[in-house]
């Protein structure tokens, strides 16, 4: 009797990830990464001030390495590849790039850097100004994008 409760448990959870892009991320485990603790140093509390209306689906990690999903386990100040932020599901091969900005904040003072809206950017190219224990604040350049900031903790080494 037990057995006829599951299955129709089970069919509503297919069906619901196939409907929804959120369950279909999770589903296709293309941003699900286990997070170490060293990972959660990594991922700082992102500040985040509700700027204008929410305009499109932001996930956990809309951060792109190399179009990958980055990695919180292995960032680190030797970090390479492209650096790219994308709103909507990257499972269903239809991300948006968005333009952001990059900030370099130590000893709670952002270090000036030229105002340069980005699309992507080689990751290395900001962490060489950095120093380890510095944070990388990366912040959607459109109102609308606010979701989208992320603060990342920079440490030495990787995973």
């Amino acid at each position: 009797m037990k057995t006829f409760r599951i299955i129709p448990a089970m069919l509503v959870a297919l069906v619901a990830s196939v409907q929804t892009p959120v369950f279909a991320q999770a589903w296709l485990s293309f941003n699900a990464v286990t997070i170490t603790p060293r990972g959660k140093e990594v991922m700082q509390d992102n500040e985040i001030t509700p700027g204008a209306k929410a305009v499109g689906s932001f996930y956990n990690n809309p951060l792109m390495i190399n179009t990958r999903p980055l990695d919180y386990n292995g960032f680190s100040i030797e970090s390479k590849g492209e650096l790219t932020v994308i709103k909507g599901d990257a499972a269903t091969g239809r991300p948006e790039q968005i333009p952001f900005y990059l900030y370099l904040r130590r000893n709670g003072m952002i270090i000036e850097r030229p105002k340069v809206k980005y699309y992507n950017t080689e990751i290395s190219d900001i962490l060489k100004e950095s120093r380890v224990g510095d944070y990388l604040i990366i912040e959607p350049a459109n109102a609308e994008d606010w979701q989208a900031k992320r603060i990342l903790k920079i440490l030495n080494g990787g995973c």
